[in-house]
């Protein structure tokens, strides 16, 4: 999986005929996020797009991984398409390019992410962790209603941003690799591919086993404690294997 590459698209170009590409703002293994406008109502867009066209590996295997994907992205649109809770970001379009390629439209969040926001000014104080943690749980609060798992809650998918005179208000993003309760693992995760990142997923995960509501509950716990003291929960310990060990073992985290 490449890590860096030439966007998919350019400045200027056209999604679904409306919405005009800005800039590339994001980019993961197979989707690109840009900063994008909605030329009919004039306004800012997120677009994300999974980039299907980018897997001409062949035979089985790269057929097989492009259906996981496709399920996966058209997943979390439909997850998200739900979600009405002011803390959770807002899906506006979905569809489908001629090459294949799948879109989402989504508010744009002009702020930053939480780990950006510690890099620049360091760990924070309570009071403000709390006011987070609190938007954050409402959000938690209306997926897990809906037997809605996030399964990658971290500072990287928390966005934060001031509007007009509100302090830090919070935007829960990413869905991509969320479960129903009740959906018995994918064939991707069979696989063996554990997908989250090691130092918030919570033991249950690491070891497959049935996750619920308190999994995204501890990942969150991981975020307060990266928040508080600007250090990741075992920022002591490499690598990642150790990590996944050091997780689901039941010693104490060391400050």
């Amino acid at each position: 999986m490449p890590q860096e590459r030439d966007p998919l698209k350019k400045p200027g170009e056209l999604v679904n005929a409306r919405y005009r590409i800005i800039d590339l703002i994001g980019q993961g293994a197979f989707a690109e996020v840009y900063l994008g406008l909605d030329m009919a109502l004039e306004r800012d867009v997120a677009i994300k797009i999974m980039r299907l066209s980018l897997l001409n590996t062949p035979g089985l295997q790269g057929a097989e991984l492009q259906r996981e994907l496709m399920v996966r992205f058209q997943r979390e649109a439909v997850l998200v398409a739900k979600l009405r809770a002011q803390q959770t970001v807002t899906l506006y379009d979905f569809g489908s390019e001629p090459s294949g390629d799948l879109f989402m439209i989504l508010e744009y969040v002009p702020g930053q992410t939480l780990r950006e926001e510690v890099t620049m000014v360091g760990a924070m104080r309570a009071p403000r962790v709390v006011a987070i943690l609190r938007q954050t749980l409402l959000a938690l609060h209306e997926a897990h209603a809906y037997d809605l798992l996030h399964r990658d809650i971290k500072p990287e998918n928390l966005m934060i941003f001031d509007y007009i005179d509100e302090r830090d208000q919070v935007r829960l993003v990413d869905f991509g690799i969320s479960k129903t309760l009740q959906e018995r693992a994918s064939q991707l995760t069979n696989s063996g591919i554990l997908m989250g990142t090691p130092r918030y997923m919570p033991p249950e995960r690491i070891m497959q086993q049935s996750m619920g509501p308190p999994s995204d509950l501890y990942s969150l716990g991981c975020v307060a404690y990266f928040l508080l003291t600007g250090k990741e929960v075992h920022h002591e310990i490499e690598p990642v294997i150790e990590i996944l060990r050091a997780t689901t073992m039941p010693a104490p985290l060391r400050l």
